[in-house]
């Protein structure tokens, strides 16, 4: 019975609590730090679940100790050293079976995962197959490669090829009053999909085949995109957008009309709609005076009244194919990141103002500037590094031309053109 007026047990109650018999003993009194009662407090008494996995002597020890002691889980062959606190408070336990550590054998792909360690193209004992880094795989059915993380490969996803042709042997036929034919009769004009009109689903998610009325372009899009959503030829859309914008937002009140709160920029406005009745935090896009070379060009009403609404040849920020370009490399904190800007921005200075370091830079073509970016990301995403929003969880400055320097580490302009397989020799400047 516990006879200290410390404890928290009922005088007439015995002590069962591990944590109260590391302080008193079975006689109620207080015991000295560390103190082991073989048959009271240590290891195999309270916790004879933990004593079964202790490789040492579970007797010599409380379970609570600071010391770091040799485990084996019951479970897996796995052995590791861990303090006794560890694994009695925090409930810490053996890695290989939480799928933290790997243990080839064990719970490697090549083990766990036959089938699939026979499509994957790196080592399948190195990685668990639920790993979240992207491998390379090859399909067994018809030789296609694509690069896919391990966890959506354990999912189901397999090979975009085979998926897409199993897709078109199982479409389903709609009955008429369903289809597309029936409810868009306006749209089947620009249908030029392989099927029916009268036997797809009028909110399908097929992707099928549409020629433009106005441009007469060929290009794929979700039948549910073009019937319930109301996109079309991206081409057109983009060229008409201006005028649609101006007509389907409402106005605004005069009280919050940017010519209620900055009508020195009135002079400056060049669109269709009155500026009286359009809001000053707007993102409509309409034509405006350049501040600079007095100019029209295109851009939101929130830049022009930030005041950053210059035309490309005058902005002194960003990138404009007509000025000399450059091609910059820089490094923070275990990340890479490459781009292009005019020799005239203060684009590097912004990066260094954030912290990054310029490793390298080269004169490029300002007109083939945006082709050699392209053409830069794309052999990134094809080597299966992690890039942009696939690597990082939070967006910054920049992060669409970032990855994480332990996937693919560069220190230069060339050596990350050579190990991608691209001929700088082509963009650089005369």
């Amino acid at each position: 019975m516990c006879k200290s007026s410390a404890c928290q047990h009922e005088k007439e109650a015995p002590i069962k609590d591990w944590k109260h018999r590391c302080q008193f003993g079975p006689d109620g009194k207080k015991l000295q730090s560390g103190t082991v009662i073989v048959g009271w407090n240590d290891m195999k008494t309270t916790h004879p679940a933990l004593a079964a996995e202790c490789l040492d002597n579970p007797t010599e020890y409380q379970a609570g100790t600071h010391k770091r002691l040799r485990w084996k889980c019951r479970v897996c062959p796995y052995e590791w050293s861990a303090k006794g606190n560890s694994r009695a408070g925090r409930n810490g336990g053996c890695g290989v079976c939480s799928k933290r550590i790997l243990l080839k054998g064990w719970n490697d792909m090549a083990t766990t995962h036959v089938e699939l360690a026979k499509e994957c193209m790196d080592d399948a004992t190195g990685f668990m197959a639920g790993t979240n880094k992207r491998l390379r795989w090859k399909c067994s059915k018809c030789g296609g490669e694509w690069s896919q993380t391990g966890d959506l490969r354990t999912r189901g996803h397999g090979c975009w090829d085979c998926g897409q042709k199993q897709s078109a042997k199982t479409r389903t036929i709609s009955a008429y009053e369903d289809s597309l034919a029936f409810h868009r009769p306006d749209l089947v004009p620009e249908y030029r999909g392989d099927q029916d009109p009268k036997t797809v689903f009028v909110s399908s998610g097929q992707i099928f085949n549409w020629q433009c009325a106005k441009c007469d372009r060929l290009y794929p899009a979700v039948v549910q995109n073009r019937t319930v959503n109301g996109t079309g030829c991206k081409k057109c859309s983009n060229k008409f957008a201006g005028k649609k914008i101006r007509e389907s937002k409402k106005t605004a009140k005069y009280e919050d009309s940017f010519a209620f709160h900055r009508p020195d920029m009135i002079g400056f406005y060049c669109g269709l709609q009155d500026p009286n009745t359009v809001y000053a935090k707007s993102n409509q896009v309409f034509d405006w005076l350049c501040l600079s070379c007095k100019k029209e060009h295109s851009t939101t009403v929130c830049a022009k009244l930030r005041g950053s609404g210059f035309c490309n040849a005058c902005k002194k920020c960003g990138f404009n194919p007509k000025n000399p370009s450059i091609l910059y490399l820089v490094a923070r904190s275990g990340v890479l990141k490459f781009g292009i800007a005019s020799t005239k921005s203060y684009r590097l200075k912004t990066h260094k103002r954030n912290g990054w370091l310029v490793l390298d830079k080269a004169e490029v073509q300002g007109k083939k500037a945006r082709t050699l970016e392209g053409v830069l990301k794309k052999s990134i995403r094809d080597k299966g590094v992690p890039f942009g929003k696939k690597a990082f969880l939070f967006k910054f400055d920049g992060y669409t031309e970032s990855w994480p320097e332990e996937h693919f580490r560069v220190r230069s302009i060339r050596g990350l053109c050579r190990r991608l397989g691209v001929k700088l020799e082509l963009y650089l400047s005369a």
